[in-house]
């Protein structure tokens, strides 16, 4: 009774130390587990305010940016106005190539001049009396906002994706290009390829 005492001790004993180190094992995965969806959770939510951040920043750069492009009393191409009003709205390279068509321009006696005859931020020079951003496309580390022009079917339809990036703590926008190749920076640097 004695040995069969102590070999149920010595039997409770193993294995309670198994069961302790099973669970400590399982503990530690579950808990490795645990911490790691609180990550990807947390990272899809802020990638989902991002992604919200950037259609805002645009949507609201667009609302105030029709609102001038279809203004009666225009002095001068409205993207002037962004280089003027807001260029902490534009990356620095898109802020340097606009900023060049402007010191072109000033210098040009000529009633027309060599350079951006077109709006760069709408491709057209019949803007459509509003736009709206439709959806966001996270691309090459970049936000892609897919805006359409709200115009009168006469008009004709307007789409184009506005590639923006967080700077810091602010939203800029990068370039501006379409499904027919469009792509603001590089026709603009086009433009200028033997002028700088």
């Amino acid at each position: 009774s004695n040995r069969f005492s102590l070999c149920a001790k010595q039997t409770f004993r193993w294995f309670t130390r198994r069961v302790s180190r099973d669970m400590k094992g399982a503990l530690r995965i579950l808990l490795g587990v645990a911490v790691l969806a609180a990550f990807v959770w947390g990272d899809r939510r802020q990638g989902a305010r991002e992604v919200r951040d950037a259609q805002g920043f645009v949507q609201e750069f667009y609302d105030w940016y029709a609102s001038r492009a279809n203004a009666v009393d225009a002095s001068g191409p409205t993207w002037s106005e962004v280089v003027q009003a807001r260029p902490q709205a534009l990356d620095s390279k898109l802020l340097s190539l606009l900023s060049l068509d402007l010191a072109n321009r000033a210098k040009s006696n000529r009633g027309e001049q060599d350079g951006v005859d077109w709006d760069p931020f709408l491709i057209t020079q019949d803007p459509c009396p509003s736009y709206r951003t439709e959806s966001v496309e996270v691309r090459d580390a970049r936000f892609r906002v897919h805006v359409v022009g709200v115009c009168p079917e006469a008009h004709g339809s307007s789409e184009f994706e506005v590639v923006v990036d967080r700077q810091g703590r602010r939203w800029v926008i990068v370039n501006v290009q379409d499904q027919n190749g469009y792509d603001a920076v590089r026709d603009i640097e086009k433009v200028y390829a033997g002028h700088r």
